[in-house]
This record gives structure tokens, sequence and C-alpha cells, in this order.
């Protein structure tokens, strides 16, 4: 749920974003003006081969049809699961795919479902003893380009507002993007990146980072 259909989630993520101090402080308009711009909630799976595995197997019926009404959900403590080669509870690996049996979900999240816990996941909010997380969750800044505001950090603010009840972070920075000499947005897809493997022997991959 992400706003798109409901004005008090919509409400509630702008509120997140004023939180945050954006630097530059224009940029926050990008954030809200995303939010109000959605018509309908996001889907969190995709279907490609390669991506982190959905966790939920389905029964199959005496027909051998799934029942997705009833989802076979893992307990917390045997994720990470990857319903393709694990077994739920109360199945053995021979009723994979075989009426009365089970079947694993064929799809992978999204991209930014998983890239949307960057701060969870750096700072071991998985970990039993919770210390790491609890002394630097929120986290000070996220330093992005600006252009993925409405995917990487609107995501991100949506996960930690649900899971959290918080801002995922009190800064963030945005910059823009290095330009080639026609001013075009450097891609690989256009062919005109350059590598900057001697800004890195020269200054260190953090330097460049942050540049």
């Amino acid at each position: 749920r992400n706003g798109g259909r409901s004005t008090d989630i919509q409400r509630a993520l702008i509120a997140r974003g004023r939180e945050m101090t954006w630097h530059p402080s224009h940029m926050r308009h990008r954030y809200e003006n995303w939010i109000e711009g959605l018509n309908g909630d996001w889907l969190v799976s995709r279907q490609r081969f390669f991506g982190v595995p959905i966790p939920v197997w389905y029964p199959l019926d005496a027909h051998g049809d799934p029942d997705h009404d009833r989802p076979l959900l893992p307990s917390e403590d045997r994720l990470p699961v990857d319903p393709s080669t694990d077994v739920p509870d109360g199945y053995t690996p021979d009723q994979r795919n075989r009426s009365g049996g089970f079947v694993g979900d064929s799809d992978v999240f999204d991209t930014w479902a998983t890239s949307s816990l960057t701060p969870q996941i750096a700072s071991n909010w998985a970990e039993p003893s919770g210390d790491v997380f609890e002394r630097v969750f929120p986290m000070d800044m996220r330093p992005q380009a600006h252009d993925i505001i409405r995917t990487w950090l609107f995501a991100t603010a949506v996960r930690s507002h649900y899971e959290h009840a918080s801002v995922p972070w009190t800064n963030c920075a945005l910059s823009g993007w290095i330009l080639d000499p026609d001013r075009k947005k450097m891609s690989k897809s256009k062919g005109n990146v350059v590598t900057p493997i001697d800004l890195f022997d020269s200054y260190g991959t953090d330097a460049v980072r942050y540049w």
C-alpha cells in the first residue's frame, strides 16, 4: 500500500518526507509530487528467472491446481527460503508438483522490494541481539541520485513507515548526473560511459562515489 488508493496513507508518507532534511531542499517536492500522483498500489513481485525468491508455497488440489487462497508460509526462523528447492512443513520432497502436494511460488521479488530494506540489512536488523540496529537506525544520511527518489528513496520510506513507524534516515542528499560532452546522462545502454578506473587509483572508490 503506497498511498495510491488511500489519502490517509498518502498524507502519512508525505509527513514522513517532512521529517527528513533534504539537500537540496527543493528535492522534497519531487518526493511529494510522486506520492500525490500515484493511482494504485505496487506489486512486489516480478516474473523473472533471477531474483530473491518469494518464500511461499501453495497446496495443490486433487486436479493439481494451486490453491492461492491458502498459501503455505515458513516460520520466521526458517528464512531465507527458496520454494523451488525447499519443502514446506508437513510435506515431503516427492509431493512437489503432484496432486495433493504443493508447488512453490514461481515469482521473485521486485528490485525495489528488497533494495528498499537497505538500511535494515546494513544495520543487521535480523540479528537476534539487535545491538547494531538499535544504535544506528534510523540512519543519518541516504546519498543518491535524484532520478530514483520515486523508487529507491520512496520505497525505503514506505517500508520503514510500516515496519518501524519512523523514517529510515534523517537526511537525504540528492545528486545530479555526470554528463557526457553532449550533456547527456551517461548510460551503459547509450554507450557513452567513461570508466573511472584511473580516478579510483588516484583518489579511491569512496571519494569518486561521493563525487
